[in-house]
């Protein structure tokens, strides 16, 4: 379902969007994420693997904090800030690939799925894939941490949208965007619309993007990890949070039934 008028989206984490990912979540609290992720881990994990590592502000921070990180993104451009971020830690990897198609090597001890990369797979057969990709790169016993929305409060919430000016040197990017919910298939879609202007010209007018992302129940989450083969150990509101949508869970590899 697309409201009517938007069309098509062109592309979704281009070049445009990649480039100003950073500046548009300026306010996003990644120390205090990669804290409560830490806590979560204990003192048993060492290796990371995130699954759709965006520009790596994670993999950056749990890099600094002394784990071996690699990370899988399949936008071409978001991959490449990444691998930038990470080029003063050697051991850190970066794949530009699907994740179920990166020909990982080796096992984790934790794999990460966040900013609602969980929730970026709105059916169940994409979301089982992924899993499936966790689960196989996982050593036995490892760890799964994900934040996920939560239903109630998208709902309580209701949509959000708005205009946001970011400006470098003599370039200014202009980010109209629009939430929509469906209820059925239960997704929140934020709809974007980018301008570029250098000086007084209009190098990019209009680029659209359309970023639909589904939220869940706490023991719909639940089921849909038993049915992979994990083992759900808890959940809890999202470390530096602001808006109270988001919600991290964590869970055990078990076996596959």
């Amino acid at each position: 379902m697309v409201p009517a008028g938007l069309g098509e989206p062109d592309v979704n984490f281009g070049e445009l969007h990649a480039r100003w990912y950073d500046r548009w979540h300026a306010t996003k609290d990644y120390q205090s994420e990669v804290d409560q992720l830490g806590a979560l881990f204990g003192g048993g994990v060492r290796s990371v693997l995130d699954i759709g590592c965006g520009t790596g502000r994670h993999l950056e921070l749990l890099a600094k904090a002394g784990y071996r990180v690699t990370g899988v993104e399949r936008s071409p451009d978001m991959a490449a800030v990444a691998e930038a971020r990470l080029a003063p830690f050697p051991s850190a990897q970066v794949v530009a690939a699907d994740a179920a198609e990166a020909g990982l090597a080796g096992a984790f001890d934790a794999v990460i799925m966040m900013f609602s990369v969980f929730g970026c797979h709105t059916t169940d057969s994409a979301l089982f894939e992924t899993l499936a990709v966790a689960h196989r790169h996982l050593r036995p016993g490892g760890m799964l941490v994900f934040d996920a929305l939560d239903g109630a409060a998208v709902l309580r919430g209701g949509v959000r949208g708005g205009c946001t000016v970011l400006a470098d040197g003599g370039e200014q990017l202009i980010r109209l965007s629009s939430g929509w919910i469906d209820r059925y298939a239960q997704v929140y879609s934020t709809d974007i619309r980018l301008w570029m202007i250098s000086g007084s010209a209009v190098v990019v007018a209009g680029e659209q993007e359309a970023h639909p992302i589904r939220y869940f129940a706490p023991r719909e989450v639940d089921l849909l990890l038993d049915i992979a083969g994990f083992v759900p150990l808890g959940s809890a509101p999202q470390a530096g949070a602001t808006c109270g949508w988001t919600s991290v869970f964590w869970a055990r590899k078990g076996e596959i039934p």
